[in-house]
């Protein structure tokens, strides 16, 4: 099983790295860590989201595989997963930033990949 994990910055990756982790452990599932940045935007926290990712998923003794893009940012989420044949996308959500949830939102409605968003009440303890 494939995992698609499409990080949105690197609080979040922090916030749910982990959790990701334990989740691709329990079911036997290798991580494809994804970051896109934005036209005209710098790539440097992308790559430090996914060494967040890739740190996290070595401690857990999961596979990982890490992709930077650069595009729009619901295109190149939704061509990465059917692409790459992801079994399933996990994003984590946060209380209050309306991007994050039209994010999810969109994703959830454009393609065939099951979308699993992790409620930000799961971190915000």
């Amino acid at each position: 099983m494939k995992i698609l994990v499409p990080t949105s910055g690197v609080p979040p990756a922090r916030q749910t790295a982990c959790y990701i982790m334990e989740i691709a452990s329990a079911i036997d599932a290798e991580i494809l860590a994804l970051h896109v940045v934005r036209p005209g935007h710098a790539s440097e926290a992308g790559e430090l989201c996914l060494e967040i990712m890739k740190t996290a998923a070595q401690e857990a003794n999961v596979a990982v595989e890490c992709m930077l893009c650069h595009g729009p940012i619901i295109d190149e989420i939704i061509e990465v997963a059917e692409g790459r044949q992801a079994n399933l996308i996990v994003m984590g959500a946060s209380n209050g930033f309306v991007l994050e949830r039209w994010l999810s939102s969109e994703i959830c409605g454009n393609t065939r990949v099951p979308v699993v968003v992790i409620p930000y009440q799961v971190f915000d303890k």
